[in-house]
């Protein structure tokens, strides 16, 4: 053969090759698997597709078949479902079925199986080393059940562990849904999103479980459902950093929906969520801890809406020192709970913090109830701007809309004591409930009185009075309305007025649709008679109530 061949033959053999490096490179090699194997597919096996293929370029298909495998993912490779295809990957009821260990720079994607018979360490266990794993790796649209332990444990060892776990279907396993532990980082958070995480109740276990230094996010678009507690913060190593529940519907878990048990000190974000129908709160704080709740709308659950401690006496069974559940509430939509007997809308009594511009109404005992043991303790030091209406209980004759208890006796027993200074509790609506709109029977400073520009109206038994306001004023009547303290009250014959809260307000709120929950204040135009005495009139000349102050209920 001439010299001159010989040499383009070689020439062509290289860019051949070239370009096929090259499409690898690019990704467009396809390693299939399928239980027949050769010569339907490549492999019989996932776990030798993984190991031949290239980091970054291959992708591992796999067929439907049930694969009795223990996979261990490697990072740049995509293993994912054929088609619609639902692979089964079933494992030796010992070890996790799919394992994700080590350091994960590029990230990759599992995708489309169902994951089952995975062991104590779970059906899907990650840990990251040197890098870590990130959001980049991902786990989707699987189905995780029917493992010994929990259906994904995130366990960060020595490095961020903080995949991104979407859509998938977690539900009936031995443990919890997910257990994360030292998950996420500072730089990158753990993101659970797009999740359904149910059936884990029989087993009394969580849906999802955190603890140790974990960043987290949970949402948007969780259904969180049929657990022992929705989420939870009860893993006995205690959270440390921040933690953000948003936008997800958290429904009908047995101990309650989100619950704190140990003393966490991460700051925890509850914000968007729509809290129903859980068997002892919705939210239960029963530790140490610090809480914005946002924006949510919690309603229709048993033991009541946002609690601290649990049924019995005392409001036993919160293990941190008072005023340690450190609370913000604020622009909450909370309702209809507490039908078990016990709690309510807001129920607090061992918290501080503030509560503000919350819509609170028709629970089954108190609307807001809050409280502390002695003056050194700490305590809640705002409650502005909320609408509460319609609390309490006919039926037994308690509850009422904006109350302070000193923890003296049970849960259910009527309050009692007089809560210390400095305490603001303004610019309220409290109309309808069942017992006293507002008692929290503590002196006002005179000029400046810390309970005032509070409307109160038809509370314990007054009925559609307006207690002879502004000019009559009927003592009793008054005091039913605020608890035997913290009215107006101007007896007559004299002697003249004594004013303790001179801008309080006793007379009908005037809201748009009470009987259909609509507390929006009535306008018509400026100075009309039908117009609700609220407009304009809290400390700041915005409205009173939840819709007005410096944070207005907006959706």
């Amino acid at each position: 053969m001439k010299p001159r061949c010989i040499f383009l033959r070689v020439v062509l053999l290289y860019c051949m090759l070239f370009l096929i490096s090259n499409a690898r490179m690019a990704g467009a090699a396809t390693l299939t698997v399928c239980p027949s194997g050769p010569p339907t597919c490549d492999y019989s096996s996932i776990q030798d597709a993984i190991d031949n293929a290239t980091s970054g370029a291959d992708t591992v298909e796999v067929r439907a078949g049930t694969y009795n495998e223990n996979i261990t993912m490697k990072d740049g490779v995509n293993v994912v479902n054929y088609s619609t295809d639902v692979p089964i990957i079933d494992a030796d009821a010992t070890n996790p079925a799919v394992t994700f260990n080590g350091a994960f720079s590029t990230g990759c994607v599992l995708d489309g199986f169902e994951i089952k018979d995975g062991g104590s360490s779970g059906g899907i266990y990650l840990v990251g080393t040197g890098v870590g794993i990130g959001n980049s790796t991902i786990i989707q649209d699987c189905d995780i059940n029917a493992n010994s332990g929990p259906g994904m444990k995130v366990d960060g060892g020595t490095a961020s562990t903080a995949p991104t776990i979407d859509n998938n279907d977690i539900h009936n396993n031995g443990q919890e849904g997910i257990y994360v532990a030292d998950g996420g980082a500072s730089t990158e958070d753990l993101i659970i999103k797009n999740n359904n995480i149910y059936s884990h109740d029989t087993v009394g276990k969580t849906g999802i479980n955190i603890g140790g230094n974990s960043y987290v996010t949970i949402g948007p678009n969780n259904h969180i459902y049929d657990n022992k507690a929705g989420i939870a913060f009860e893993t006995g190593n205690a959270n440390t950093q921040p933690v953000a529940i948003a936008n997800n519907h958290i429904q009908g878990n047995d101990d309650g929906g989100i619950c704190v048990t140990d003393a966490i000190t991460g700051k925890l974000t509850i914000t968007e969520n729509d809290i129903e129908q859980n068997g002892k709160g919705g939210i239960g704080m029963q530790n140490a801890c610090e809480l914005d709740i946002t924006k949510n709308e919690i309603h229709d659950n048993h033991r009541g809406g946002i609690h601290t401690g649990t049924d019995v006496a005392d409001g036993g069974g919160f293990a941190g020192i008072m005023g340690s559940a450190v609370l913000t509430i604020r622009q909450n939509k909370v309702y209809h709970n507490g039908e078990s007997g016990y709690g309510g809308g807001i129920d607090v009594r061992h918290a501080s913090g503030t509560i503000e511009n919350n819509l609170v109404y028709e629970n089954h005992r108190g609307g807001i109830r809050f409280g502390w043991e002695n003056q050194m303790d700490d305590h809640i030091t705002d409650i502005k701007n909320n609408t509460v209406v319609g609390n309490g209980s006919a039926t037994y004759d308690m509850g009422g809309g904006i109350i302070y208890d000193d923890l003296a006796g049970e849960v259910n027993d009527a309050p009692s004591g007089i809560p210390p200074a400095p305490l603001n509790i303004r610019n309220n609506i409290s109309t309808h409930n069942q017992k006293a709109g507002i008692r929290a029977c503590f002196t006002n400073t005179e000029g400046t009185e810390e309970r005032d520009y509070n409307l109160a109206y038809a509370n314990n038994g007054t009925g559609e009075t307006d207690c002879g306001y502004p000019d009559n004023l009927i003592m009793s009547c008054t005091n039913q309305n605020f608890g035997g303290c913290g009215g107006i009250w101007n007896p007559s014959p004299p002697p003249p007025i004594l004013m303790d809260g001179p801008n309080n307000i006793i007379a009908p709120p005037l809201f748009k649709d009470i009987a259909n929950d609509n507390y929006h204040l009535q306008r018509v135009s400026e100075g009309d008679p039908q117009d609700s005495p609220a407009i304009n009139a809290g400390d700041d000349n915005t409205d009173m109530g939840a819709y007005g102050g410096d944070y207005p209920i907006d959706w």
